[in-house]
């Protein structure tokens, strides 16, 4: 069986929770020796859910493709959990003119609490606050992965 060498980390979250500030934070502090992706399947899962499309035959092959993945990669998945007051003002300091009510966040954040809880059983999880530092989430996911994980 094809096994990856290096730790493969997925980067899920609500916008501006923090995940591309974090990502990028963990790839320089370990000199990008590692796969690390912004978004893939739950976010495809969360906004399939949140606008209700008729995709469930889809959903439900992307949890077979998370099991299946997960069996032969060093596949972490780095849930950038973030409060709404937090992420709200984010965006409004952003300027995103794409979200305009902090409903919109609040069903997505929904959305992706129960994407973790799906997959926390078939797939490495890793939890952490997209409101403290990267330099503390990164200490974090290294602690998780080498103690929980190996």
């Amino acid at each position: 069986m094809f096994t990856f060498k290096y730790n493969m980390l997925v980067y899920e979250g609500v916008d501006c929770s923090g995940k591309t500030t974090l990502k990028e934070y963990y790839e320089k502090s370990h000199n990008y020796r590692c796969l690390s992706i912004d978004r893939w399947y739950g976010t495809a899962i969360a906004y399939n859910r949140f606008f209700q499309r008729d995709n469930d035959d889809l959903v439900d092959s992307f949890y077979i493709d998370i099991e299946s993945l997960s069996k032969c990669l060093n596949l972490f998945f780095i849930y950038v959990r973030t409060d709404i007051d937090v992420v709200w003002s984010r965006i409004q300091n952003r300027g995103d003119d794409m979200i305009t009510e902090k409903a919109y966040i609040e069903g997505l954040n929904l959305e992706y609490e129960n994407f973790f809880t799906n997959i926390d059983n078939i797939a490495n999880v890793i939890v952490v606050d997209g409101s403290d530092s990267p330099s503390v989430n990164v200490e974090k996911i290294d602690y998780v992965i080498q103690n929980k994980f190996k």
